[in-house]
């Protein structure tokens, strides 16, 4: 049933009637499957601001399972798909993405700069703070003082310790990761495929007028 709610659900998407297309992103944030975060991760990427704008709380919904997707959405997105998809992971609120996050926060398009300022934010103000001394110590010694900087900014006691533990790691614990780098294979592998399938959505969706961005 379950498959078969998600081909329904994809060709919903491809419908020019907005209301088919939100049916569409509903139908994906019911179902708990890699195929749903594929099809959540395409509605970012529409031209449509409406839809994007629903499918943003949509796909938070889906929580860990949608993180990676998303991260990967960072990395080559146009601007408004990175600008949805740094708002999912806000709400979504894992520390786990915070890394991507901060290679995006002086972004040139200043919506993407600004999401990911909030994001990050967020996803630091909410961690135990030994999570967020984990995660800072993955980052690159420029991400680290831009984390820090930030912090500052609204939470001055939880940036002075941040500080006062990066300060004192040692000099050679600084080491620049990948976003993304722990993606888990398996999954990685099924939405590959999945986003291969999908792909024909947004090539329908190129000749869909942008109804109301």
């Amino acid at each position: 049933m379950t498959d078969h709610q998600l081909t329904e659900a994809v060709e919903l998407l491809k419908s020019r009637d907005a209301k088919k297309r939100m049916t569409a992103v509903d139908m994906a944030a019911g179902l708990n499957s890699a195929g749903a975060v594929a099809l959540l991760i395409k509605a970012l990427q529409d031209q449509s601001w409406s839809l994007r704008e629903y499918a943003i709380k949509k796909t938070a919904l889906a929580g860990h399972q949608a993180v990676q997707p998303l991260v990967r959405l960072l990395r080559d997105g146009v601007w408004y798909t990175r600008a949805a998809a740094l708002q999912a992971l806000e709400l979504i609120g894992d520390i786990a993405a915070l890394n991507a996050v901060m290679g995006l926060i002086k972004d040139p398009n200043r919506s993407v700069a600004e999401a990911a300022h909030k994001a990050a934010l967020v996803l630091s103000r909410n961690a135990e703070k030994e999570i967020l001394y984990s995660a800072a110590e993955k980052m690159s010694a420029e991400q680290r003082g831009n984390l820090v900087d930030l912090i500052s900014k609204s939470h001055a006691a939880l940036a002075e310790g941040l500080r006062s533990h990066l300060d004192n790691l040692p000099r050679d614990a600084a080491q620049t990761i990948i976003p993304g780098a722990g993606d888990e294979p398996d999954a990685a592998v099924r939405l590959q495929g999945l986003r291969r399938e999908l792909k024909a959505i947004l090539r329908q969706n190129d000749r869909i007028g942008n109804e109301d961005a």
